[in-house]
């Protein structure tokens, strides 16, 4: 019989990773923006949620009522650097305090490049990567102060395997900021020359706030989903005459994933089990970008 210590006192319970954490997530009123509200709520973070869509976030606050962390909600539109600066300052105020912010408003659609106009690539840039920008900046004072100086590797030190635990969770996560990223961002892509543009630049800029602040416990990771079986996806606009040749390369084998799939790895890259990984753009593409 495997022996086990109940009096262990950096008890690790996998199903309460957030509690006493505060996380912003942008793009909540549906897919894995949604999921994510969801998924932290339900292991104990109290979330600020926003949305430009106040009809779809009501609705996911409706979807979490009764979770053990608590979601508050706010109307902004993330391509505006005011209203990421307003949103950070509501978040703020909602929660107390926060250690994970959550990029993952976007917007995506299918167009010959030479069909693409100045406002329609104005709008992709504007929420899909400065939005990711302009709510990293406001956020950062709030996060880099509690990350303070050297990064502390005591933040590695889950407990072992079997070493019991009565439940709760001693090990904080690092402050941290999750973007999504996609494998848009990491292979070309035929008629998606915005989108793929502002997914590998939301992948570079990870990389550099990284870098920029790798002497702080602050740790930036990004998310790079496959084909996700979202709205946004079921609403994809398409050319009529796509040559079907050119996007087979990035449709994948496995068919499209569950926003909850990418939550999860969210919350992965958010949690203390991730505390070494910083810099990281995570595939969860059902091996799309593997060969």
């Amino acid at each position: 019989m495997t022996q086990t210590n109940s009096s262990n006192q950096n008890s690790y319970d996998r199903n309460r990773r957030f509690v006493g954490c505060g996380a912003i997530v942008t793009g909540a009123g549906s897919g894995i923006g949604r999921e994510t509200t969801l998924a932290f709520a339900q292991e104990g973070a109290n979330v600020y949620s926003t949305d430009i869509n106040a009809e779809t976030l009501a609705e996911t606050a409706e979807m979490g009522a009764g979770l053990p962390g608590a979601i508050h909600t706010g109307v902004h539109d993330v391509s505006s650097r005011a209203s990421c600066f307003e949103a950070v300052a509501a978040a703020q105020d909602a929660l107390g305090s926060f250690n994970i912010l959550c990029n993952i408003a976007g917007i995506s659609w299918a167009e010959h490049a030479v069909n693409v106009t100045e406002e329609m690539w104005d709008k992709m840039i504007g929420i899909n990567l400065s939005g990711v920008f302009w709510m990293s900046q406001a956020a950062l004072p709030h996060l880099l102060e509690q990350a303070g100086g050297a990064p502390d590797e005591s933040r590695d030190e889950l407990p072992e395997l079997g070493s019991g635990g009565q439940g709760g969770f001693d090990i904080a996560p690092s402050p941290s900021i999750v973007n999504i990223s996609s494998t848009a961002g990491i292979m070309g892509q035929a008629y998606t020359v915005p989108y793929c543009a502002t997914k590998g630049g939301v992948a570079l800029m990870t990389k550099s706030f990284a870098m920029e602040f790798a002497k702080t416990n602050l740790r930036v990771n990004a998310v790079a989903p496959g084909g996700v079986d979202t709205s946004l996806s079921q609403n994809f606009h398409m050319p009529a005459d796509v040559d079907f040749e050119l996007i087979q390369r990035f449709m994948g084998f496995r068919g499209m994933s569950h926003p909850r799939a990418m939550a999860n790895a969210v919350l992965f890259l958010a949690s203390a089990e991730a505390n070494r990984l910083n810099g990281t753009i995570l595939s969860v593409d059902a091996g799309m970008t593997a060969g």
